[in-house]
């Protein structure tokens, strides 16, 4: 049990880091929004909701116990109020991990208007989104009656949503069942038509097997089944894995846990 919790400890390292060799620029979601007002268990209304736009800067810093953690950087949101807009400037921290990797906690310290700075925190929750993309509400009072709320959702620029990404961003959507016990269904899309490839990982980022050898595809959606052997057709011992998807020199990469596995690899 201890050996498999190292793994999975190495393996969240190796993912935030693979992910984010160097500080990435993020965009806020059109999704994202502002609240001030009443939360549960309180039954006043809310009193101001708009949308917030603007970026930040995720830059890692490294590994802390089970976790990968990020400084979030020079924070410049804007909220749109009455023709005008409200600057949100601040700083923080993004963490990844937990015992099974599936863990995410966003803090940070904003400072609305150029007003007095305040911590907002969403806590250690259940990661929702596959990383890079972050999607988490951060409150400045625990989310508990008379309360501030950002809604955060962001992408790095060149993911699914972000400027410049097209009608599709490079990135793994789907892996099901996960974990499994055998084989599993990829499903990625590429945002241009190009020589793409499917690797799986292993905790330290040696491949150990090849879902997809490299193949040209067309910009779009795309399934890929594999049958869950390593690169001789041999089965791989359980634990975590990353599957790396390529289109050219980027790259996106997405969690599996292998229960058990079949014996033969093909696509589909």
């Amino acid at each position: 049990m201890r050996l498999f919790l190292l793994v999975l400890a190495c393996a969240v390292g190796f993912l935030a880091q693979a992910d984010a060799d160097s500080s990435q620029v993020y965009s806020l979601e059109k999704d994202s929004e502002f609240e001030y007002g009443c939360f549960g268990p309180c039954a006043c209304p809310i009193l101001v909701q708009s949308g917030v736009d603007g970026g930040f800067l995720l830059s890692p810093r490294g590994p802390d116990g089970l976790f990968f953690d990020y400084d979030v950087l020079d924070v410049r949101w804007f909220i749109p109020q009455n023709g005008d807009s409200i600057p949100v400037t601040g700083y923080g921290t993004y963490r990844i991990g937990g015992e099974f990797a599936n863990q995410e906690q966003l803090t940070l310290d904003l400072a609305i208007g150029g007003g007095a700075p305040r911590i907002y925190d969403s806590g250690i929750v259940t990661k929702v989104n596959q990383f890079p993309v972050i999607d988490l509400d951060v409150a400045s009072s625990g989310f508990s009656c008379f309360d501030t709320v950002f809604a955060v959702h962001a992408s790095p620029r060149g993911v699914t949503g972000a400027p410049g990404a097209g009608a599709y961003g490079l990135g793994i959507v789907a892996v099901r069942p996960n974990p499994t016990p055998g084989g599993t269904t990829i499903e990625f899309v590429t945002p241009a038509a190009g020589l793409v490839s499917l690797t799986l990982l292993d905790a330290r980022g040696r491949n150990t097997a090849v879902v997809l050898e490299t193949s040209w595809m067309e910009a779009g959606p795309h399934r890929v089944w594999w049958q869950g052997a390593g690169a001789r057709g041999t089965r791989l011992p359980p634990g975590l894995y990353l599957i790396e998807l390529r289109l050219g020199h980027a790259r996106s990469l997405s969690r599996l846990i292998v229960l058990s596995t079949g014996s033969v690899v093909s696509v589909r």
